[in-house]
């Protein structure tokens, strides 16, 4: 039997009382070590000095996380640029061995972001696409970045996509399921408001749900869209209330908004592209973003009282729990099979 790790660093970007990102994994997976007795060791990028530019960031972060590697049984990073780079040249100099969470495609979210064709992550790499010339240096600095590393996936949906983009060893690759909440007691929604709350990139398809919802006004006056980009805290609330929960990505890789608002009894519609856990995958509307008329006609479904019932019901009826101790246990597996 493997013996418990007795120290981990934790190379987070965000870490509170920064909010967004991976801010709230980082600080349970902290939390929970500590409760265990073994020593967390956070360093967090969001902490570093706002004046430094990028490269001179990296390189205090490296010497920060080479610092606290002493003593470590191993790494664990939060992203690939920010917090995995510095990490994994860390690795390669102690021999330690770094794991890099992926729960992201940061070259597609790049090419959408900068004006390129709205694209499927599941057909980007599928074509060869003109890249820009950073495009390029994230490509192949991933692919090193992934070599020297052991890929830790929130979902085997991108895991499956990057082994074919990036040529990954199997054998070096991991998947860490997202936790998944008790239920709240379900509240009823005073008013029609859906919630499609993003971060305001292109990638989130806001513009769509706005000209859907123009035009939905006319036959449903009483509906409104609340789109605000809020606090953690503040969205939880709003959240309790609302009628329904819309996600218009063109993609999303495991998406945390879904999984609160099965915790939260709150229907939904969301994109089929993404890697969203198959426990899931039975829940809700799901269908092509893509599609403005069908994206539209699942917003109409519910807001026929019948079917929204039928909806609040299935979800009602879902009783799946997964725990951040479940999420930390799969984390220390994943270096005791590295080490085994």
């Amino acid at each position: 039997m493997n013996e418990a790790p007795k120290k981990i660093v934790l190379a987070a970007g965000l870490f509170p009382p920064v909010t967004g990102g991976h801010s709230k994994y980082a600080e349970a997976i902290d939390r929970e070590l500590v409760s265990r007795g073994i020593e967390s060791v956070v360093i967090a990028y969001s902490e570093l000095p706002t004046r430094l530019p990028p490269g001179i960031k990296h390189l205090v972060y490296f010497f920060k996380v080479f610092r606290a590697s002493r003593g470590a049984d191993f790494i664990i990073a939060f992203d690939t640029w920010s917090t995995g780079l510095p990490s994994v040249i860390v690795g390669l100099l102690t021999g330690k061995k770094v794991g890099i969470r992926i729960g992201g495609d940061y070259l597609w979210e790049s090419y959408i972001e900068r004006g390129g064709t709205f694209i499927k992550l599941s057909e980007f790499y599928k074509s060869a696409r003109k890249k820009t010339f950073k495009e390029r240096i994230i490509f192949w600095g991933t692919k090193w970045l992934l070599k020297h590393s052991i890929s830790i996936f929130n979902s085997e949906w991108l895991s499956t996509i990057w082994q074919k983009a990036y040529g990954l060893d199997t054998k070096r690759v991991a998947y860490v399921e997202n936790v998944f909440p008790d239920k709240k007691t379900p509240m009823s929604a005073s008013k029609r408001v859906f919630l499609a709350a993003g971060r305001g990139s292109r990638l989130k398809n806001i513009p769509m749900v706005e000209r859907i919802f123009d035009s939905l006004k006319r036959t449903y006056p009483d509906i409104e869209l609340d789109t605000r980009s809020l606090p953690f805290r503040e969205h939880q609330e709003r959240l309790k209330t609302c009628y329904a929960v819309l996600l218009p990505s063109v993609s999303e890789v495991n998406p945390n908004t879904i999984i609160e608002a099965v915790a939260h009894g709150k229907p939904f519609v969301c994109t089929t592209d993404t890697g969203l856990n198959a426990h899931v995958k039975s829940l809700g509307l799901h269908v092509d973003s893509l599609d403005e008329q069908a994206f539209r006609m699942a917003i109409e479904t519910l807001l026929d009282e019948k079917q929204y019932t039928l909806e609040r019901e299935r979800i009602g009826a879902f009783s799946y729990v997964r725990t951040w101790a479940d999420v930390t246990n799969d984390i220390i597996s994943v270096f005791q099979v590295e080490n085994a």
